[in-house]
């Protein structure tokens, strides 16, 4: 289980994501304050004295914090009172990974996905919407209760309804999309057969066949012995 050590054994040493090591830069330009974009440069992120000033981002001190926290460990929980900035911290954080994708991307997946999950529908599309805001492309709204009409064209019914869309969709997601396309419909065609048992269970004897897996290996030996005749010959004079 993903982060099994830190949220079912407890364990309070959170560790740098594997993607990350003394080498890598991070690029923070995109979240900084208009002032200080150009004066910004790329810096080691795993050395504290490395980092700019929380002023140059806009922040205050929790929220430079969490800032930190979450571009430098793998696992990062961010919790405060209404009107404390997390969506506004949220949105830099999420903006500071996606521009510096290439740290966590790979040759396998290549341009990897960001998933972003919400309690409520409309805190998704209120973050969305700010993601939108410096990424206008590339995002997938799943889930048909939006409300947001900056994000219609993102849900997953209309992309996978445009024959445009598949054209132009990243190889991972076209991957993705077949793959899970293809599972749909074994999962499909396994449901249409468990309708049809049931529906021959309702209206008469089902074949034993299907029954097999519930059957123990004597008793089902037995339903295909070919019966004695001689046997129940004697046993039936026996009788009368």
């Amino acid at each position: 289980m993903p982060a099994h050590k830190y949220i079912v054994d407890c364990n309070s040493d959170v560790l740098p994501p594997a993607y990350l090591n003394q080498n890598h830069s991070y690029n923070l330009s995109d979240i900084a304050d208009p002032e200080y974009k150009v004066t910004i440069q790329p810096f080691h992120c795993l050395k504290p004295e490395a980092w700019p000033q929380m002023e140059e981002f806009g922040l205050d001190e929790s929220q430079m914090r969490a800032l930190q926290l979450a571009l430098t460990k793998e696992l990062a929980i961010i919790q405060g009172p209404p009107g404390t900035g997390k969506t506004y911290v949220g949105l830099k954080i999420a903006q500071a990974l996606l521009t510096n994708n290439s740290l966590w991307s790979s040759e396998l997946l290549g341009n990897a996905p960001m998933l972003v999950v919400c309690y409520t529908n409309h805190a998704l599309d209120q973050f969305l919407e700010g993601i939108h805001k410096f990424l206008p492309d590339g995002i997938v709204r799943v889930g048909g209760r939006s409300s947001s009409e900056v994000l219609k064209r993102f849900n997953l019914r209309e992309l996978t309804q445009s024959l445009k869309s598949r054209r132009i969709m990243p190889r991972h997601l076209s991957s993705a999309y077949n793959e899970i396309y293809s599972d749909l419909r074994q999962e499909e065609m396994e449901i249409q057969s468990q309708a049809v048992k049931l529906e021959c269970s309702l209206k008469g004897v089902i074949r034993e066949r299907f029954l097999e897996r519930f059957i123990s290996e004597e008793h089902w030996g037995s339903l295909h012995r070919h019966p004695d005749v001689h046997l129940w010959r004697r046993g039936r004079r026996t009788m009368t």
